[in-house]
């Protein structure tokens, strides 16, 4: 899709996509992405996640 309209000028900006940050979704041990928002194992390495010891201190 182009950036401007039938007429060759500047056209209305494509929505965006999914959020940027996904990383309360990576795994802390092995940086896998989770399929899951909180699931309680890793599916790669198995490790433990949903504690907040796994949440981003984003202070």
């Amino acid at each position: 899709m182009s950036d401007y309209d039938d007429e060759g000028g500047p056209g209305e900006p494509e929505e965006g996509g999914e959020a940027a940050c996904w990383l309360h979704r990576l795994c802390p041990e092995c940086d896998a992405v989770q399929d899951e928002a909180r699931p309680a194992r890793c599916w790669r390495c198995g490790a433990i996640l949903g504690g907040e010891a796994d949440a981003p201190d984003l202070r």
